[in-house]
């Protein structure tokens, strides 16, 4: 289902197979077809600690009546702005959607380089792991670190 008003469009979904229940907007006038997901919106407008259900999904004509009730009132609670068209929330929502596919980008990225330093650490292959955790030294948890600052004392 998709309904648009003078600036902005709102598509409802329900995916055949996945029986997921999904909802995304998008400003007509950016012509990009860009299109940003509930999650988004919320963490934009409420806030990223927001407690809100973002994922839906339905295979019987009682659960989706369920989920549309509460997908409706989200909307109707926290899409004003959204829905208006305003600059300032639209600019939130760009940002927080950049924020998100960002750190999922590099999560894609550095997982192959922590699974090949996690094996060369239990390898005993220090100067493998001080190469593969300096290449993500910035993302590294505590316990990536401590491998590091032993791999380091432990190779050359």
């Amino acid at each position: 289902m998709r309904y648009e008003s003078d600036r902005v469009f709102l598509n409802v979904y329900h995916g055949r197979q996945s029986y997921e229940i999904g909802v995304e907007v998008g400003l007509l006038a950016d012509g990009s077809g860009y299109k940003f997901g509930l999650s988004d919106v919320l963490a934009a407008v409420v806030g990223s600690s927001h407690c809100c259900r973002t994922y839906f999904q339905a295979s019987n004509a009682e659960v989706m009546q369920k989920c549309a009730a509460e997908i409706a009132a989200l909307i109707d609670e926290y899409y004003g702005p959204v829905l208006a068209g305003d600059r300032e929330t639209w600019e939130r929502i760009a940002a927080v959607a950049e924020e998100r596919n960002t750190a999922y980008t590099r999560e894609v990225v550095q997982q192959p380089i922590r699974e090949a330093a996690s094996e060369a650490w239990a390898r005993g292959d220090y100067e493998k792991v001080r190469e593969l955790y300096e290449s993500i030294r910035q993302d590294l948890s505590t316990v990536e670190k401590k491998r590091l600052a032993y791999a380091e004392k432990h190779s050359r």
